[in-house]
């Protein structure tokens, strides 16, 4: 369906997609606990991949092995990846979570250079590197940084950086046999959708559905439509394009996300030199990442 954009360009749409959805999911996360959240948000997640694979035509043959890649992203990516990113929230912090979890642009790099056999340039390397810098000031919080934190803890947050890396070259792989992004997202998400149903009857907010906050419900089912938006824009340029490219321009979307806290939560984020130096540094290595082809 957007096989005519070009795939960095589908790759900053789906930035643009993710960074208003975050915000959109922040005026939710303190009426609705992250299970809950994450149930809603596959759901709708799974709908729209429906709807866009009617729109696409479908495609004439489901080979097993491009469906298990996808099932394999939708495991890796939207379930326990997600489940781990909160875990790393809650024993590290967010900003070190954060903060550490951007490594996944290195790692989604060398996953691609070893097993998809993308070519890496000084350019494209250098533009990786520069917005990994500017990702990490942006989201550094000095006073939170400096408590201490047992070192095995940072694991988690590790953990959740290779396996999002892990995703976007399962994702690549699957579009290899089926050249699906719409059915690619629909499995990949039917897939966590049923695992994240299994898991919340488990949970206190599964077992009470009376005390789901409405207003947070409606956060988060609006960040849920542009959150699958996004998702069918990035499957899209992965599908076309390169990782090694594709994974740092949408990592971009942690400098809209500062841009656009700022702007409906100004009393709560302050733009200050570094948030400054950082979005600079992202947007110059977003210019050598495109350049470097």
């Amino acid at each position: 369906m957007l096989d005519f954009i070009h795939p960095n360009i589908l790759a900053l749409i789906a930035a643009c997609f993710i960074a208003s959805a975050r915000t959109l999911y922040r005026a939710g996360v303190a009426r609705l606990s992250p299970v809950v959240m994450n149930v809603f948000m596959l759901a709708v997640q799974l709908c729209f991949g429906a709807m866009f694979y009617h729109l696409e035509g479908g495609v004439a043959d489901w080979p097993l092995g491009g469906l298990l890649w996808f099932a394999a992203m939708g495991i890796s990516g939207s379930f326990i990846g997600r489940y781990l990113s909160l875990v790393g929230m809650k024993l590290v912090g967010l900003a070190r979570s954060s903060i550490v979890t951007q490594t996944s642009l290195v790692w989604a790099s060398l996953f691609a250079v070893a097993f998809a056999g993308e070519r890496m340039t000084w350019l494209i390397a250098l533009g990786t590197l520069t917005i990994l810098a500017g990702s990490i000031l942006l989201v550094y919080e000095k006073g939170e940084v400096q408590r201490r934190i047992p070192l095995f803890y940072y694991l988690v947050p590790l953990g959740t950086a290779v396996l999002f890396a892990m995703t976007h070259l399962f994702g690549k792989f699957g579009l290899q046999i089926i050249k699906s992004a719409s059915l690619g997202m629909t499995a990949g998400s039917i897939t966590a959708f049923c695992l994240a149903l299994l898991v919340l009857p488990l949970s206190v907010e599964g077992r009470a559905p009376k005390s789901w906050d409405k207003k947070g419900l409606l956060a988060v089912l609006g960040g849920a439509c542009l959150n699958a938006m996004a998702a069918f824009f990035f499957w899209s340029s992965i599908k076309t394009g390169e990782i090694v490219q594709i994974i740092p321009l949408n990592r971009l979307s942690v400098l809209l996300i500062i841009f656009l806290s700022w702007v409906f939560f100004r009393k709560q984020e302050a733009v200050n030199l570094r948030v400054v130096i950082g979005g600079f540094l992202s947007v110059i290595g977003a210019v050598g990442v495109v350049l470097g082809n």
